[in-house]
């Protein structure tokens, strides 16, 4: 039987404390929302309909499923990945600042995922160094309130940790 050594929890938490280690989470937005608007269309309607037909010129059989592919490699170019991370009692203080207690949700939650962004990645995961926490900012603002909701709920989920069912008896 292997013998299990129990951990040093003084440096676990020295090395939790110098890493600023908290859970991170992604999120993935099209810059070109025609294109995201297009495949949706085309994913709904069923293969070689009347409607299809007319859109693509009485396309060949498979010309819906073919511009399915363009659309997909298209958009994954022009999508952006960014890293988020769960906020701090110092970052919530920082999102907070000023706040004017009627200040509309949908400001919070840009102020929040403003302040809880890391970095932002191509769908490939290449570093997109000229996008910054500014830039992503600007981007949230024009973003769908229900995008931004969504978003928001996952950076409070993620930030609550997991709820262990472990075998550690308390």
């Amino acid at each position: 039987m292997t013998k299990i050594e129990k951990p040093d929890y003084l440096s676990l938490i020295t090395k939790r404390v110098s890493a600023n280690a908290r859970p991170t989470f992604t999120v993935r937005v099209c810059l070109v929302p025609e294109l995201e608007s297009e495949l949706r269309e085309l994913r709904a309607l069923p293969a070689n309909t009347p409607e299809q037909r007319a859109k693509y010129s009485t396309p060949p059989p498979n010309a819906g499923a073919d511009r399915i592919v363009e659309l997909e490699a298209a958009t994954d170019e022009a999508t952006l990945v960014a890293t988020l991370q769960a906020l701090s009692v110092a970052d919530i203080a920082v999102s907070y600042a000023g706040r004017d207690p009627n200040r509309p949700a949908g400001e919070q939650w840009i102020a929040d995922l403003t302040q809880a962004f890391v970095a932002a990645h191509n769908a490939d995961g290449a570093l997109v160094s000229d996008v910054g926490r500014d830039e992503w900012g600007q981007l949230l603002a024009v973003l769908p309130a229900a995008q931004l909701q969504r978003w928001h709920g996952k950076l409070a989920a993620v930030g609550m940790g997991a709820d262990y069912p472990t075998s550690a008896k308390l």
